[in-house]
């Protein structure tokens, strides 16, 4: 992951796809970020926790845009060492934190934010037990009158039987808990983002060779034109959640 911030073709594929270079990772543009800030209303008195934060760019845009301190967690330590070298944002801390192993924090927020960070988490053999452990912690950590954001793509590997909100691994595991939520579905939207994706390694392609990171190419390319397919075949299925406690 670290490959990334070394390279300068993709913050210029940033540009294209997300409409900024924030290093940022993901599948929310900075319209998407936007509006996420608009629906959660982050006042300057908020503590917000990015779970799943890179190298923070983007939550320095975050806490400068709405004056809340951010609390940005990542299970990488490569990332938020580079993440301490180059904030210089006094509302934003940082901290290695994988809610898979430590689940004993005792920090609390007004808002969590989970943009696009639980894929990665485990084995699809266990992949929904610790999904399930991690939302639960998070949940745990949420302030009573708090809000959380999930933006949620269905896995590959879990094909709904029904579409649905509700039949997602995460409107499971909010039923499962006796919890409501607002849902915003966000399927169209990740359609043109990978249609943006393949675009701009189209253009980029040369650049990421002479630089040495053609594997950054290749991985978007292949990525790009996977979920394309499904989403044509009307296999693509991504929702925001908004889950408050009461």
């Amino acid at each position: 992951m670290y490959k990334y911030y070394l390279s300068e073709t993709y913050g210029q594929e940033c540009r294209l796809v997300y409409g900024r270079n924030l290093k940022q990772f993901g599948l929310v543009t900075m319209d998407g970020v936007d509006e996420l800030l608009t629906i959660l209303s982050i006042q300057p008195e908020d503590i917000v926790l990015d779970y799943g934060c890179g190298v923070g760019l983007l939550d320095a845009y975050m806490s400068t845009k709405t004056g809340a301190s951010f609390v940005c967690w990542d299970k990488d330590p490569e990332v938020i060492t580079r993440a301490k070298e180059i904030s210089n944002n006094c509302n934003l801390s940082f901290d290695v934190v994988d809610l898979r192993i430590n689940d004993k924090v005792n920090e609390r927020f007004d808002k969590i934010l989970v943009m696009d960070s639980l894929y990665d988490i485990s084995p699809k053999e266990t992949y929904s037990l610790t999904l399930t452990s991690i939302l639960d912690s998070l949940w745990r950590l949420l302030k009573n009158k708090g809000t959380i954001a999930v933006y949620w793509t269905e896995a590959p590997f879990y094909e709904l039987k029904v579409r649905g909100p509700e039949c997602t691994q995460i409107g499971l595991w909010a039923a499962s808990r006796g919890l409501e939520y607002t849902v915003i579905d966000k399927t169209e939207d990740e359609y043109t983002f990978w249609k943006n994706v393949r675009e701009s390694c189209g253009i980029l392609r040369d650049s990421y060779y002479e630089e040495g990171f053609g594997n950054i190419y290749e991985q978007h390319n292949k990525e790009a034109n996977f979920f394309i397919n499904r989403a044509e075949l009307g296999l693509l299925y991504r929702n925001l959640y908004i889950i408050c406690k009461l």
